[in-house]
């Protein structure tokens, strides 16, 4: 098991940043393509819960995604599962999944996100059971070369969208092409949902899930496929 590192999430410097372009065209902390996921701030930890899908603000358009494990309200301190910067040599760093403890502040720029993806038309498509979403979220957070880094294609959100809908997307990578194809008054916001579409069924379905299960089926990029049990409901509050 890894350990577990106890931190403070970090100020954020969004909010340093002004542009005198319109900038919420592109403010991917508010919303995101299409309306399929949206976010808000989250000023008390009562408001989280273990299998959320958190995001942090780092720099405009960025965001950091996490899923939150475990949740200490009496010492105001939430755990979460992602990808977090090890220093492997002296100037040098390696991006790993790793689980790690934060203290919740009301002033820190936390962000839950909240899933509308019964609009699109993929079939399996939808948000797993949140017991389902932690225990993928441990297993990789166990094995962490299971999922190496790779910011176009295995970065933090296709990590976290792959622990909550078995799907390994980004909508972040996304909301450039749905800007270009919006800004075409004769495309359609149907036709663009279309396309959007197209490119999650295109995307690795890692996480199989059938309801009533006690179990997941995670696909590694070996091929190989490992079953993950599930906590019981009551255990996971």
């Amino acid at each position: 098991m890894n350990s577990i590192t106890n931190k403070t999430v970090p100020k954020s410097s969004f909010q340093r940043i002004r542009f005198k372009t319109t900038i919420k065209e592109i403010r991917v902390t508010n919303k995101d393509a299409l309306d399929l996921v949206q976010s808000s701030s989250v000023s008390d930890i009562n408001k989280l819960y273990k299998g959320a899908h958190v995001k942090f603000k780092r720099w405009i358009p960025y965001t950091h995604h996490a899923i939150v494990t475990n949740i200490d309200k009496g010492d105001s301190k939430f755990t979460v599962v992602h990808f977090n910067n090890e220093q492997v040599h002296d100037s040098k760093y390696k991006s790993k999944i790793t689980e790690e403890i934060m203290t919740f502040s009301k002033t820190d720029d936390v962000l839950l996100v909240h899933y509308n993806i019964d609009q699109l038309s993929i079939p399996h498509f939808k948000r797993l059971p949140n017991q389902a979403s932690v225990a993928v979220a441990k297993y990789f957070s166990d094995k962490q070369n299971a999922w190496p880094y790779n910011i176009l294609t295995h970065n933090c959100e296709h990590f976290v969208f792959s622990c909550t809908t078995g799907y390994a997307i980004s909508f972040q990578n996304m909301i450039l092409f749905v800007m270009v194809l919006s800004a075409f008054k004769q495309v359609s916001e149907e036709a663009v949902k279309k396309l959007v579409e197209f490119k999650i069924s295109q995307k690795n379905k890692y996480v199989e899930y059938n309801a009533g299960d006690c179990h997941v089926t995670i696909t590694l990029k070996t091929g190989e496929t490992v079953t993950v049990p599930l906590k019981s409901q009551q255990n996971n509050i």
